[in-house]
This record gives C-alpha cells, structure tokens and sequence, in this order.
C-alpha cells in the first residue's frame, strides 16, 4: 500500500473541495495504517484521522462495526475507494479524538471501570452486530505465524514447543464480539471519554482472548485490577487457570509474529525491539508459572 499523501487525498471525495495541510502517520501500534490529517476549511484549520485498507470488503465491514461500536469508536465522516496509481484502496475518515495513548497513561480504578464496562457491552451485543466476521482458527494461526520464521535458534524452538504444549487444548467459545486488539496503544484516553482504535480484528469471538491481551499489554501491577473491574461489569467469575493459557497464547502469537516482523525488517525500530522483548519474557513467564502450577496439583 503507497504511503498516504497531501496529493491522493486531493483525489478523493471528502478532501477535494479543502485545502489539505499535512499528513501525519500515527505510530499506536507497530504499524502505519492511521494518520493524522489537517485540513482548512475555509480559515478553519481541522483535524480527522484517515485510515487506510486495501481489501473494500474489509473496509466496509470495519466501518460498520465502528458504527455498530458507537460511543466506542471515533465519530465516523465517511468511507470511500480512492484509485492509485491503477490501483485501489479504502479511506476511513474518522474524528480525531483529543487525548492521551492509553500506555502512556497512569489508569486510575475509574478509568479501568470504564474499559471494563466498555468491553463487557462490546461482548454482549453480539446478538444485533450487523457484521459476524467468523473466528479465525486461533491454535492454527500460531503453526501459521511459526512456518514464517526462518531458520529459528535452538532455543526458539525449545520456547516454541514448550508453549504449544500448554496451549494445544485451549477451546476457544464463539460467543462474543471481540474488538481482537484490546492494545493500550489503540485507546484514547479523554478528558470525559476513552476511545477505541483499530477494529481490524474485531470479530466473533472468545471474550477471554480481549481479557488476556487486556491484561499482557496493561502493567503487571493493574492486573488484578483489570480482573476485579472484568468481574463487576460482567458479573461473572473469571476461570484464572483458563485466563492464564490465554494470556500464553495471546504473548506466544505476538511474539511469533514480531520475531517474524524482525526477521524481514531491513532496520528494527527500537519500538519493535522491545515489542519483541517484552511478548519473549511473557512467554517465558506465562510457560514457567503453568507448570509450576500443573507440578503442583
């Protein structure tokens, strides 16, 4: 996909009658797909961010998941096909919400309660979705992201097969929206709101794979909290045992993947460098603590 440019919007519908500014790419996550677009309109200068896909049926299915979402996701202007270069790809124009990553911020019990309830309605309103993406078959995406990584160290398989080994017998319930990428880089936290990012992958689901990613991308100390804040706005129980081996395999899939990521990258981001880090020491956590625990029953 060409990098987004003050000249391609000039041809779409939405920016053409405005004076495009500056394109700006917004660095969330590990990935470029989100930017930062100021425009005047008249001798008013605005911001809204653009989101670009290449696949128009996988547009049109995230933006009306996004609608779907309401309060959840940015206020959405519009979606449109803009041709490059012979070619097409999908614009998402959305509002540029005000705020702070939620990474970058000290979460107080409020806020938690406030993703914890977000997530739990998200969950429960699979029923009305418009658009039921299927499940992807998790236990396969792993064999798929490992038939990816060339010539693996020793020790990378030795870290590969052990975590398998726990996770193989995870079942996995379809009975839930899941955003898919619950990341703190993909909520804004606002003065009075926190906005979700990113509907890529949300999709039928298992509510346990958005707890886990919750819980692995949060800091280790916000964890129980997350779980007591998940427990009250669902008014269930969470199974630890079961959220464990999620949490294994939500580290082992994204260490797989920026193991890959690192393997074709010409130059690695610092950024990526501690991704791949920080998902590596989760899998190796995660693999010692349920053994542990398996040795001890």
């Amino acid at each position: 996909m060409p990098e987004l440019s003050i000249q391609l919007l000039c041809n779409s519908r939405y920016f053409s009658g405005f004076s495009v500014i500056s394109v700006t790419p917004l660095h969330g996550g590990l990935s470029q797909r989100l930017y930062q677009v100021q425009y005047r309109n008249d001798d008013e200068l605005k911001s809204v961010v653009v989101r670009c896909i290449q696949d128009a049926q996988l547009a049109r299915e995230e933006y009306e998941l996004m609608q779907h979402a309401m309060d959840l996701a940015p206020r959405l202007r519009t979606i449109e096909d803009v041709d490059i270069d012979d070619g097409a790809f999908s614009i998402i124009v959305m509002d540029f919400i005000e705020g702070d990553l939620a990474k970058d911020c000290e979460l107080s019990t409020l806020q938690l309660t406030t993703i914890a309830t977000q997530l739990t309605r998200l969950h429960q309103s699979l029923p009305s979705c418009p658009i039921k993406r299927p499940s992807v078959n998790k236990l396969r995406l792993i064999d798929d992201y490992w038939q990816l990584i060339e010539q693996p160290s020793l020790q990378d398989v030795t870290r590969f097969n052990s975590a398998v080994a726990l996770v193989n017998s995870l079942t996995f319930d379809n009975d839930a929206l899941i955003h898919g990428d619950l990341n703190l880089s993909n909520l804004i936290v606002g003065s009075d709101s926190i906005i979700w990012l990113d509907w890529e992958y949300a999709s039928v689901g298992d509510a346990y794979f958005d707890y886990a990613t919750l819980v692995v991308e949060a800091p280790n100390r916000l964890e129980q909290a997350i779980i007591t804040a998940l427990q009250k706005a669902g008014n269930t129980v969470i199974d630890s045992k079961r959220l464990t081996r999620f949490k294994l395999y939500y580290a082992l899939v994204s260490w797989l993947w920026c193991l890959g990521c690192m393997q074709r990258a010409k130059t690695q981001t610092p950024q990526l460098t501690a991704a791949f880090c920080k998902y590596q020491q989760a899998v190796d956590q995660l693999t010692a603590d349920i053994c542990a625990s398996d040795n001890s029953l």
